[in-house]
């Protein structure tokens, strides 16, 4: 204020400010300014063919325990009790290659992660591949992405799914992977089917260097055999953990940690908001770096 304006103002005249001032605006900047920011023709690394890696997975923001926070916010109950501070939940869609965000949900009530991921899938560019993991997984979500994956669209998702869960082989293909159905079925009466979904499923083994042994890998996809073999979907399925670095970079390195400074639910939207547009000059700085220097947009970012 008194760098640009000219007049100082105390944080607590700014807060009241920025209650004011709402978030619904900073959610249509954001619509208005997030974008993918890779070129197939610049940046293969970024992509599977012509589609666009994506990713979507949730974290939590820390929020200063205000009397404002508190009214809407309820603490998580831990193991020792209840947590330090109350949390925001997000969720985000962001291009792997580059690390840039292209939209996010942001839950003040109370909002699963799985609630709020679900209404990212309405924002999904054509020509794309989303990568999820396990937690994705389940029948329901399967059932969602084949809704929203249009294929005239040419959108695709790759899903983990746990080892266990059920299915009927339908069909060998030629690279060993498996045409399979799932059964959809009512939580309240788990007898009755109701819906019956078919997806190819992949299997595989890939070394776990933590743990210094073997684990298994199931995936669901929508690409077909000639799109991408069953080796070649195992060794992408790894570039899902550019997500996890996402948010590392996001909050050590643009917001210097996950306790937010904001003293309302409504300012702390808007202070995400803004270290999401923050994030996204990053990317593109990462991404001039990286051309001025010839190299690739995936060492850039690592």
């Amino acid at each position: 204020m008194r760098q640009f304006f000219g007049m100082s103002l105390s944080d607590s005249a700014l807060s009241q400010r920025r209650t004011r001032l709402g978030s619904d605006i900073f959610t249509i900047i954001l619509q208005e300014t997030l974008r993918p920011l890779a070129d197939v023709a610049l940046h293969p690394g970024c992509f599977l063919g012509v589609l666009r890696l994506l990713g979507i997975d949730g974290t939590t923001w820390s929020v200063c325990n205000t009397p404002q926070h508190l009214a809407r916010i309820v603490k998580a109950n831990t193991r020792r009790g209840c947590a330090a501070f109350a949390k925001i939940a997000m969720s985000a869609l962001v291009e792997l290659g580059t690390h840039a965000p292209l939209h996010a949900a942001i839950g003040l009530d109370g909002e699963s992660e799985h609630v709020l991921s679900a209404a990212l899938l309405g924002n999904l560019p054509p020509r794309m591949l989303l990568i999820l993991d396990r937690r994705y997984g389940p029948e329901p979500m399967l059932a969602l992405l084949q809704r929203e994956c249009s294929a005239l669209k040419e959108q695709h998702y790759l899903v983990r799914v746990r080892a266990k869960l059920g299915v009927t082989l339908r069909g060998v293909l030629p690279d060993g992977s498996a045409m399979v159905e799932v059964e959809l079925r009512d939580k309240e009466k788990p007898r009755r089917v109701l819906q019956t979904l078919k997806v190819r499923e992949v299997r595989g083994r890939v070394w776990q260097r933590r743990e210094k042994k073997w684990v298994e890998v199931r995936l669901w996809t929508s690409l077909s055999v000639a799109q991408a073999g069953a080796r070649e979907l195992i060794a992408l399925y790894a570039r899902r953990w550019e997500q996890e670095v996402f948010y590392r970079e996001l909050k050590l390195q643009v917001a210097r940690g996950d306790l937010l400074q904001s003293h309302t639910p409504e300012t702390a939207v808007q202070e995400i908001a803004a270290l999401l547009m923050a994030s996204a000059l990053v990317a593109q700085e990462r991404l001039a770096v990286a051309a001025a220097l010839g190299g690739e947009v995936e060492a850039a970012g690592a």
